[in-house]
Formats: structure tokens, C-alpha cells, sequence
């Protein structure tokens, strides 16, 4: 997921355009090999037919391991804007789902792709924060973390954030790769068991 969210990134950047909105609502994934039966457009815990997961005839998904590659996608360019090369680039306004980039302002102007490189790298990390420390997280983590320094100057461009995740992915060994990562507060030995041998399915 992170270094197709970051090479997505990187593509726009490459065109001058600045998404905006590079937040965890406009990221979507292609669900169709991970629940191959479908799930009801108002609850995704439930098949098209409205039976609850978990139960008789209920919803059965896979792991995203078991059926990688998995396709991630990013929507609503409503904000996003295309500049000329060379122009100093330069815009205003308080704008997406992820409010807290240090330099937005309605009126002291401001350069957009650092604020898309923050997005990236503030989704991410809240995503890496909610599992318990893994030695293949952590090193997407640290990078995130250079992301989201409040000087939008000391961030990395997003071709460094592609490239350092790209290093990053080639250091993991396969069986990391492999490896179940957990929620922060599952410390029962029991229940990472049963979920292992599929007892149970944390979704």
C-alpha cells in the first residue's frame, strides 16, 4: 500500500499537479479478490444479502497477503491543481480532510506539495501507530515520520519518499513480509492463536 500511495503521488508531482486532499477517505482498494462474494454497499461487514460476518452464510474474506497484489486508488481531484512548469508555485486556503499542516493559511501563501507530502506521510502514520511495534512498520514509520516535520522545508520531496520506501520494502526479508502484523492491545496469546489457524478473523 505505501509505496503505491507514494509512486501515485510522485506521478501527479511529476505533472505539476498538487492533489490536496491526499487523505485516508480518498484512498480506496479494489475489495474484489479480498471478498470474492461482495459486501452491502451500507455495511461492508455484511454480504450483499445482508448476513452479518460470523454468521451461517455471512461474509468470507481472505488476507491481503493471500491474494496480493492488491490495487489501491486515490479519488476526488475536486481540489487538486495542475501548474505551469517553472512558475513559483504558490497558493492559499485551509482545505482537506487532514487540517493540521503547520504552514495552511487563508492568507499567508504557501507551497502545496510539501502539504500532499505531509497528508501522505500523517495518514500513515496514524495507520502505523495503531499496531504494535514490527520491525518491517517501523522502518515505513520512521520515514512517515520525516514527512511530517512541521518545517515544510526539512520534508522529503515525494521522489525521495518513493525512493526511501522503495529501500525500505527491498530491506524487509520475505518472512516479514509475511508476518501477521498486530493491533496495539492484542497481547492474548490465545486469541493470536485461534486467529492463526482461522478460528477467528479480526475483521
Amino acid at each position: 500500500m505505501t509505496l503505491q500511495l507514494a509512486e501515485c503521488l510522485e506521478f501527479l508531482h511529476n505533472h505539476n499537479i498538487a492533489h490536496r486532499d491526499f487523505c485516508y477517505y480518498n484512498v480506496m482498494i479494489d475489495a474484489s479478490k479480498l471478498i470474492p462474494g461482495g459486501f452491502h454497499p451500507l455495511d461492508p461487514y455484511c454480504t450483499p444479502e445482508g448476513k452479518q460476518h460470523g454468521s451461517p452464510g455471512g461474509l468470507k474474506c481472505r488476507s491481503r497477503w493471500s491474494v496480493r497484489p492488491n490495487d489501491y486508488y486515490v479519488i476526488d481531484f475536486g481540489l487538486s491543481e495542475r501548474f505551469e512548469k517553472g512558475m513559483d508555485i504558490r497558493v492559499t486556503g485551509i482545505c482537506g480532510q487532514d487540517m493540521s499542516v503547520p504552514e495552511m493559511s487563508l492568507t499567508i501563501p504557501y507551497d502545496p506539495f510539501p502539504v500532499d507530502v505531509y497528508h501522505l506521510g500523517n495518514m500513515l502514520l496514524k495507520h502505523y501507530n495503531a499496531y504494535a511495534p514490527n520491525n518491517g512498520l517501523d522502518r515505513l514509520k520512521d520515514i512517515a515520520q520525516k514527512m511530517t516535520q512541521a518545517d515544510p522545508k526539512m520534508r522529503p520531496t515525494v521522489r525521495e519518499v518513493a525512493e526511501a520506501v522503495r529501500k525500505a520494502s527491498k530491506a524487509i526479508s520475505f518472512i516479514s513480509r509475511r508476518s501477521r502484523v498486530w493491533p496495539n492491545g492484542y497481547s492474548s496469546g490465545l486469541l493470536k492463536l485461534l486467529i492463526r489457524l482461522g478460528v477467528m478473523n479480526p475483521m
